[in-house]
This record gives structure tokens, C-alpha cells and sequence, in this order.
């Protein structure tokens, strides 16, 4: 009969010795394993929550241009090997500052247009409140004013070029601001000969990136839907900005950085929206200048410099 015997308790010692150095490597492997997987982990920032319902206050304000054109640029660098993309000041930027800064920049195409027919400003202290009515408006054509736009390539170069190519074409000459909603917007951009306009109503345009916001003072193309910008272009008058456009695919080309306040807020809102934009597609300034002979137009767009 065999007889089990229990290990000694020198057996026991070596056993239990190295149970405890097997136990130690698993956990410094473990420890080591995890320290690498945490240097190798990338952060997460946590900011406000997006959707409607729990959101914070910050996530129901459109972002500023400059997050716009930030994101758009780190894709862009993602896409093209890190290479630098220029960006622009925020369109809240001083107008002073801004126009020395970008004058220097390629791709900024500098505009002088001249306005006609404007507002009588002598008694209205410039405070952007005129009477729908007209009767602060001279009906005099020589009542003019000198605004400057600057066109950035990096906004929109598909819109910067189209508005490069009817400038030369002088097709914005004696165009009329048919439509006007206070604290919005002015709409331009059909030309007053229906033989004009008929060539460019079927030229549509590609849509561009909206990568600035439509603050005071931008200017976008008038869609009427997804890729069907043609001619028809407005200012965005709203001082808080029209940041609600910049979602529905509204890219601003550019912005007023002389003569906003002065002169493009003298343009006569007396008529609103009453226009009818078929008509004055088919029957050009002969229609307007009858049924709405005080109407502020553009008496001619230039580019200036470079």
C-alpha cells in the first residue's frame, strides 16, 4: 500500500515562493499594458451638447465665422497633407483693421460700386429707421453714395469668380434693389434688359462650402434651391448677424468694408417686396421704373487695385 505523503514544509516554501514571483510579473506585464494603452489613447474634450433639448446656451448661438472656417481648414489640412490654409479675419473684425490687413492678401478682389437714387439722409441722424412710406426719399438719381466690397477666394471661389465675370460684364449697371426686408436683407442682381438676363438664367452655379457666417454686412448669392445660384445676390443688413442662413447653404462671397453704415443703409426699403421677379425677368427696368419709380439701384460696380 502506498502511502501519500503531504509535502514538507521546505516543499511548501518553494511552491508558494514561486507562485508569488508568477503573480508578480503577470501584474507588472498588466500595469505596463495598461500605461501604454493610456499614452496612446487620445484626449476627448467635452463641449456643449448639441440638438434640441439639454443644450446649453453656448450650443443655440451660430458659430462665428472663425469656427466655421477653423473647422473647415483642419479638413482641409487632414485632405492635403498638412498643408497651410489662409484664413481671414472674423467678420467681426474693426473694418479699419480689416481692410489694411486683407487689402495684402492674394485672392482679395476689392469692388467700388456706386449707388443711386438713395434715402434723403439729412434728417434721419443715420440711425437705419426710415419711414416705409418714402416721404424721406428726394426721388433724385444724383443722391449717391460709394460702398467697397471685398471678395475672398477662400469663402467661396465659386461665387468670387462668377461675380468676377459679370462685373466685367457690367451686368450689375442700372440694377435695381427690388427687394427689401428691414433687419434682413436687400436683394440685386436681374439685370434691367430681359436679353441679358435670358443669358444667364440658365448658368447655374456648383454650391461653394459655407465657411463664413452671414454677418452684417456679407453678401451671398440668392439660391432658390441646392446648385441653382445664377445672378441674384443680397446684403445681409441684420446687425446679430443672419447666422441662421449659414445651415441652409447660404455662402457669403464677401463683405461691405466702407460705407455699410453710411450709404448701404440708405437704400429705400419703401416698396419691401412687392416686386414681382417674373416680370422684371421678362419685362426688365420698364416694369420697375413704372410701377416702382423710387427704387435705389447700383449705377455701376468697378474693381479697384490689383
Amino acid at each position: 500500500m502506498t502511502t501519500i505523503k503531504p509535502p514538507s514544509m521546505k516543499q511548501q516554501t518553494i511552491v508558494y515562493g514561486k507562485t508569488r514571483a508568477v503573480v508578480a510579473i503577470v501584474v507588472v506585464v498588466a500595469t505596463g499594458l495598461f500605461v501604454l494603452a493610456c499614452v496612446s489613447m487620445p484626449s476627448i474634450g467635452w463641449g456643449p451638447r448639441d440638438g434640441a433639448g439639454g443644450g446649453s446656451i453656448a450650443s443655440m448661438i451660430p458659430p462665428s465665422g472663425k469656427q466655421l472656417r477653423d473647422n473647415n481648414n483642419n479638413n482641409n489640412k487632414n485632405n492635403n497633407n498638412n498643408n497651410a490654409v489662409v484664413t481671414l479675419a472674423d467678420a467681426g473684425t474693426n473694418t479699419a483693421t480689416t481692410t489694411t490687413t486683407e487689402d495684402t492678401k492674394p485672392g482679395v478682389h476689392r469692388y467700388e460700386i456706386t449707388l443711386a437714387r438713395l434715402l434723403d439722409d439729412r434728417n434721419n441722424n443715420n440711425d437705419n429707421n426710415h419711414n416705409n412710406n418714402g416721404n424721406d426719399h428726394n426721388d433724385n438719381h444724383d443722391n449717391k453714395g460709394k460702398i467697397i466690397l471685398e471678395t475672398y477666394d477662400d469663402w467661396a471661389p465659386i461665387g468670387v469668380s462668377r461675380f468676377e465675370e459679370l462685373v466685367t460684364d457690367q451686368f450689375y449697371d442700372d440694377c435695381r434693389f427690388f427687394r427689401v426686408v428691414n433687419d434682413f436683407v436687400v436683394q440685386f442682381g436681374i439685370n434691367g434688359d430681359p436679353t441679358v438676363q435670358s443669358k444667364w438664367r440658365s448658368r447655374v452655379l456648383r454650391d461653394d462650402p459655407v465657411v463664413e457666417t452671414n454677418a452684417y454686412g456679407t453678401i451671398s448669392y440668392a439660391t432658390s434651391g441646392p446648385d441653382t445660384r445664377t445672378t441674384q445676390l443680397f446684403i445681409n443688413t441684420n446687425r446679430r448677424g443672419n447666422g441662421r442662413l449659414d445651415g441652409m447653404g447660404f455662402a457669403p462671397i464677401g463683405r461691405i468694408v466702407e460705407g455699410m453704415d453710411e450709404y448701404a443703409s440708405l437704400i429705400n426699403p419703401e416698396y419691401g417686396e412687392k416686386p414681382d421677379q417674373g416680370k422684371i425677368q421678362n419685362r426688365g427696368n420698364a416694369y420697375l421704373d413704372r410701377e416702382f419709380p423710387r427704387l435705389s439701384y447700383i449705377e455701376s460696380i468697378r474693381r479697384v487695385g490689383g
